[in-house]
């Protein structure tokens, strides 16, 4: 399978582009950038700087990658986007480079569906399997774990993390971290589990009930977050979804939502 530029289009000396690429009209591909078999750049795509892109990708009209961070300590290093395999960036998606603050990488994974005008910011941790739906925007040094389902309209705070399994009703702005498995809406009230979405992932009836005995414990309980965590350590010592979500809590640097 060879690799097809169109003739409108500008593929600067030195990007690397792997058999089977496909750049359509009107796209800008830079001199660090690396494409690897199977993606496709529709039209008025804009790849920049150190940037890699995996395989079977598609980039849709207005999309930017790359780009310097939105960060004013940035003073023009060599940071990196890197993106992996299967993902669907729809109509004026952007994602940038990472600043210096932490590795120097914004990480995007593999089989993501990313809607409209959504965003990820510089530093992000981006897993897979996951949907971004229109407008939604993740800012700097944001961490996404797989499965994780947002809506429209959404926003996480700076260095904020969302659970994998998590959901988010459009309009919700989370503040603290969206623990895992649970569902959030409005100023990231914590509404239940993340019933729909579990179930559709064939979470069977027992990992459904410790998830249900999750929301009671560390939300409607009247007790700190530390005792909850205690009292689901107890009950649960050798559950692995109770040991994923105790984990999670522990590991927060913002705090989670209650």
């Amino acid at each position: 399978m060879s690799t097809i530029v169109h003739p409108q289009s500008i593929v600067e000396k030195g990007a690397e582009l792997d058999e089977g690429v496909k750049i359509g009209p009107f796209c800008w591909v830079g001199s660090k950038v690396k494409i690897a078999a199977g993606t496709t750049l529709y039209s008025h795509v804009r790849i920049e700087g150190s940037t890699t892109i995996g395989r079977d990708n598609q980039i849709e009209s207005q999309v930017c990658l790359g780009g310097a961070p939105q960060d004013l300590s940035y003073k023009g290093e060599d940071t990196r986007l890197e993106i992996g395999d299967g993902n669907v960036f729809k109509e004026c998606f952007t994602a940038h480079r990472a600043s210096t603050k932490e590795e120097g990488v914004t990480r995007i994974g593999s089989h993501n569906f990313f809607m409209t005008y959504t965003h990820v910011a510089h530093d992000c941790r981006i897993g897979n399997h996951i949907i971004a739906a229109n407008y939604a925007g993740f800012p700097g040094h944001v961490q996404v774990f797989d499965y994780a389902n947002i809506s429209g309209l959404t926003a996480v705070i700076q260095h904020g993390r969302v659970g994998r399994y998590a959901f988010m009703a459009g309009g919700c702005l989370m503040r603290r971290d969206l623990v895992p498995f649970m569902a959030a809406k409005g100023d990231g009230d914590i509404t239940g589990p993340n019933l729909v979405g579990l179930k559709r992932a064939g979470f069977d009836s027992k990992q459904l009930r410790v998830c249900k005995e999750l929301y009671k414990i560390f939300f409607n309980k009247k007790m700190t977050a530390q005792k909850a965590i205690e009292e689901i350590k107890v009950k649960y010592p050798e559950d692995l979804i109770a040991k994923e979500f105790v984990d999670f809590v522990e590991a927060s640097k913002i705090g989670v939502k209650r």
